[in-house]
Parts: structure tokens; sequence; C-alpha cells
């Protein structure tokens, strides 16, 4: 006599999965993630972390293109930094994937910070942020994206906009921020497709 399928409801979509499915769905996902694990540990033999495919895709990326757009959504973000950081008084503070600089500027007119200080992978971005000439900027520097090249708790606070969904080894950039700062504020996009 065969075993019976069980199946069970999905709360998202209201269709019906084997259990079996669900099964080989999760370890699908186990062999995905010892994968990327495995592919960050050889990528941090190498000293090659951000690997060649990614750094070519943002090298050229703030050129000129979209400044506006992210202009007005930076507004917001910084406004939404701010909101969070309202009973804190944070001195020291460093943007991670700054990109073009669009956050830091606004964050430099409303006087947020009184020292301010950037990493981005690309060239482009960090040629965008220079020239701002934003007053409380007072380091800007291009990272592998993984290693920050700063000491143990050097800063009270690291603001990771909108950056995190797009970093290949999400934990190492994680626990490399929670080494140099005592606050952190991540913002990642609210999207609601149904499997995102």
């Amino acid at each position: 006599m065969l075993p019976r399928s069980v199946f069970l409801k999905s709360r998202d979509s209201g269709n019906y999965h084997s259990v079996e499915s669900l099964r080989v769905f999760f370890i699908v996902s186990l062999l995905q993630c010892f994968t990327r694990t495995i592919i960050a540990w050889a990528f941090k033999m190498n000293n090659e972390i951000l690997s060649a495919d990614v750094k070519s895709a943002y090298d050229d990326f703030y050129l000129g293109r979209d400044e506006q757009w992210r202009m007005l959504g930076a507004k917001y973000k910084a406004k939404n930094i701010m909101e969070v950081c309202r009973d804190h008084e944070f001195k020291r503070v460093l943007e991670v994937g700054a990109g073009d600089g669009s956050i830091l500027q606004h964050l430099d007119g409303m006087n947020s910070f009184p020292e301010m200080h950037a990493l981005e992978i690309s060239q482009s971005g960090v040629d965008q942020i220079n020239s701002r000439k934003l007053k409380s900027l007072k380091s800007v520097n291009i990272f592998d994206g993984y290693h920050i090249p700063f000491g143990d708790n050097e800063f009270d606070l690291v603001i990771l906009a909108h950056v995190l969904e797009h970093v290949e080894f999400e934990r190492m950039l994680l626990r490399e921020i929670k080494r140099v700062s005592r606050h952190l504020i991540i913002e990642v996009p609210c999207d609601y497709r149904y499997g995102v």
C-alpha cells in the first residue's frame, strides 16, 4: 500500500502544496544557503569578495543618470533617518553604500550630524559625492563592499539605505558594520509582489 500524500494550504496564495514538495523546497533552500556560504568563503580566501560582475555593474552607474530621481528619493530617506534618530545624538556617522551622495547631501543640508563619512564600491559614486562639497563630510572612500576600513566602534551610527538588497553576502557586511558602529539604521524597499 502506497503512503497517502499530505497537503498543506499556503497562507499566501491559498494553493495546496504536498509535504514532499515542501521538503524538496526546504532542501533546495538549504543547499542554496550552503552554496552561498562556500562561495563567500572561497572569495574571502582569495581576498576577492566583490565579484567582478557586481563591480562592473556599478562602475559607471552614477555618471549623470537619474540624479533628480535619486535626490527625490533621498529627501524622504533622510527624513526617515532623522525621525529614527530623533531622541539620540550621533556625532560620527558613516553611510555604507552611499551611491552618489544624495542622502548625505540632504543630511548635510539639515545639519544632522557634525561628522559624516562615506563608503562606496563605484568610482563614479565617489566622484559624485566629492563633487557635492558637503561641509560635514570628512572622508569618502572606495571599498570592496565588505571590508570596512575603519577601527572597532569608530562610529556612533552607520546608515545602510537601500543597499542590503544589492549585496551578495549580507551577513559579511552586517558583521563588519556591527564591528565599526554602536548603532545601525537599515532601510530596505517594501515590495508588495508575492514571492519577493
